[in-house]
């Protein structure tokens, strides 16, 4: 059947996992991925904030802006995503 794994859920549906997703216990996120994944998603929203901020032509200051854009949109991901669950030992 491919690379998928078929099981059989409590309530008589198939399900089709892929071999990745089937690392985790039950579809349960360990914490160490969940920071993986907020640290990957991170990079293309601080990027995509720089790269609008330097091609728009209207802001007097492009490389302040697009840095204070990405602090704005970055620091709250990875606060939110690593350092909170650091103190709350996640």
């Amino acid at each position: 059947m491919g690379p998928f794994l078929v099981h059989q859920s409590a309530d008589r549906a198939v399900a089709l996992t892929p071999p990745a997703v089937s690392s985790f216990q039950a579809g349960r996120l360990t914490a160490r991925a969940a920071h993986t994944a907020v640290a990957l998603a991170t990079v293309p929203v601080g990027a995509s904030a720089i790269w609008l901020a330097m091609a728009s032509e209207h802001v007097e200051h492009p490389m302040a802006t697009a840095l204070y854009r990405c602090y704005l949109a970055t620091v709250p991901m990875l606060d939110c995503g690593g350092g909170t669950w650091k103190r709350a030992g996640a």
